[in-house]
């Protein structure tokens, strides 16, 4: 678990939107061809993580989940938890 203060130091990778991620994420994502460069804020692209896996249900997809829930943690220190 990402300490509270803590969490900005693991998020490497700007979008270009403000954005940040970390680069296992991003790497990640890449495989899947998941298009993080075109989202402005988290919950976004939470909600497109999990629509991916929600529709490959039937796929391995440990690694993409991993992500969904690295993403969710650093939603809520970022955006949730002020």
């Amino acid at each position: 678990m990402i300490e509270k203060l803590d969490y900005k130091k693991y998020l490497s990778v700007d979008n270009g939107k403000g954005l940040l991620l970390s680069g296992c994420d991003t790497f990640v994502l890449d495989q899947y061809s998941i298009d993080y460069y075109k989202f402005s804020n988290m919950k976004d692209l939470i909600l497109i993580v999990s629509k991916f896996i929600d529709e490959h249900y039937d796929e391995d997809l440990e690694d993409l989940e991993e992500v969904l829930e690295h993403l969710l943690e650093t939603h809520y220190y970022t955006e949730v938890n002020k």
